[in-house]
């Protein structure tokens, strides 16, 4: 009749695509058989739970729906059953489960780790972000930021829209937004100072923006004293035409990289061949 009795979706073991099989063939849980159950009017919480999870599986469109309506008849939904199906099947940053997440993420992260946990978030910010490049509405997007850094929304874009231009190689806007991001908001770390200033090196070439770069490797420096915040200085430096200052910090970057076991072979070449040209 041409009726999808059941799915399944990837790859599977052979034991696991037996396994699919026999499920396909009960035909009184397979996958048909439980929407016939569930269009018939069926809401037993256990037989929700059962079909949210096997059009999970399934990629059903419909397992967020028909979880929620189970969790509505569930008093504790920090149960370990339904913190799982919360994990699995919420998938929409304005949904109570994901509401619920964010609020018990802590719970998620005891029972699933902090590292599947802060995945599942970097999801919802990558589908919103996908969503708003689609719709060219980020209202959900900001929300959703606003939930996950309050009072930093606006700034948490901002990291995003330099994160894009870096990943596109679209260098002369990369470099006027992060001027302005940086002339905003604090960095957080030595490390992402380093970063951009580094970035500059390798991809800008006007003076006035280089100039700045110096200023955030410096300030990178006063964070964090290292080889390759040195190493960063002494190449923005070369790059100005400033010699003198590249061969002092280039030294300062050698001397700390012998005391942290750090490899600067790369610092000891280019330093050579200035020295050559001096």
């Amino acid at each position: 009749s041409g009726e999808v009795v059941h799915r399944g979706l990837g790859y599977h073991e052979p034991d696991d695509f037996l396994a699919l099989a026999k499920e396909a063939l009960d035909s009184d849980n397979n996958l048909f058989a439980l929407k016939q159950r569930y269009d018939n009017g069926d809401r037993d919480p256990d037989f929700l739970y059962q079909f949210a999870l096997q059009l999970y599986d399934a990629q059903d469109e419909h397992y967020p729906t028909v979880a929620e309506e189970y969790l509505k008849t569930q008093k504790d939904w920090n149960l370990k059953k339904n913190l799982d199906l919360i994990y699995k099947t919420s998938d929409a940053s304005g949904s109570a489960m994901f509401k619920y997440f964010l609020k018990n993420k802590a719970n998620f992260e005891e029972e699933f780790g902090s590292r599947a946990v802060n995945g599942k978030i970097q999801y919802f910010v990558q589908n919103e972000i996908y969503n708003s490049q689609k719709s060219g509405d980020q209202t959900q997007l900001k929300q959703l930021l606003e939930i996950l850094h309050p009072g930093r929304a606006e700034e948490m874009l901002a990291r995003m829209q330099l994160s894009y231009l870096a990943q596109n190689e679209k260098y002369d806007e990369y470099a006027n937004a992060a001027i302005d991001f940086y002339g905003k908001y604090k960095a957080e770390n030595w490390d992402e100072l380093n970063e951009v200033a580094w970035l500059f090196y390798e991809t800008v070439d006007n003076p006035s923006h280089l100039k700045q770069a110096v200023k955030w490797a410096k300030q990178s420096i006063k964070m964090d004293p290292n080889y390759y915040n040195h190493d960063t200085l002494a190449l923005l430096y070369h790059k100005l035409g400033k010699d003198k200052k590249a061969l002092k910090f280039g030294k300062k970057a050698i001397a700390l990289a012998h005391k942290s076991g750090e490899d600067c072979s790369s610092t000891e070449n280019w330093l050579r061949e200035i020295a050559k040209g001096k």
